[in-house]
């Protein structure tokens, strides 16, 4: 994404079942996730935050 100059954009922090949550639908806690509780997109977003 930075080598062809893209963004990307989070628009809420959620466990709706849905390509835009980051974590699972099954997780009722506002922070602290463990890998196990991310989604495809909460992992990606979790690693393009940290820099990884």
């Amino acid at each position: 994404m930075r080598k062809h100059h893209l963004s990307s954009a989070t628009w809420a922090v959620s466990n709706k079942d849905e390509s835009a949550g980051i974590v699972k639908p099954h997780v009722n806690k506002v922070s602290g996730w463990t890998e196990d509780e991310l989604t495809e997109n909460g992992h990606f977003m979790r690693s393009l935050l940290r820099g990884e």
